[in-house]
């Protein structure tokens, strides 16, 4: 049950339904889109009681077949971590209305801009 309401969860977020409890939390309100692996999971375990990890969040996001990996940022840490890179995600609804010709198994990638940029198919 608690894989199913992370699920449902984040793609409501992905998707830009806030719910108003999550508001009452301080969540700010937002249009569909992508958002990196960091975000996701620091609005998750703002707004629940017992949140998740960072390992649990990864499969249910690489897992999913709701949820698309749409590109990567770089990020850099504290202290001694340097740079690093994240992943970004959106849900196949916000990818569909952007790219109607969207199957099920394309890649699709996130220019600097934050636009979907092309779809490479499965060979």
């Amino acid at each position: 049950m608690r894989t199913k309401r992370l699920r449902m969860n984040i793609r409501n977020y992905l998707d830009g339904k806030i719910p108003p409890s999550w508001i009452e939390k301080g969540v700010i309100d937002r249009n569909a889109g992508p958002a990196s692996t960091h975000e996701i999971l620091d609005v998750y375990n703002g707004v629940t009681r017992h949140g998740t990890t960072p390992q649990q969040l990864g499969n249910v996001l690489s897992k999913d077949e709701h949820i698309i990996k749409v590109g990567s940022t770089r990020v850099s840490g504290s202290g001694l971590s340097g740079r690093y890179t994240i992943c970004m995600w959106a849900s196949d609804d916000y990818v569909l209305s952007l790219i109607p010709d969207f199957k099920k198994g394309d890649r699709v990638i996130m220019d600097e801009h934050g636009n979907l940029e092309k779809i490479i198919g499965r060979d």
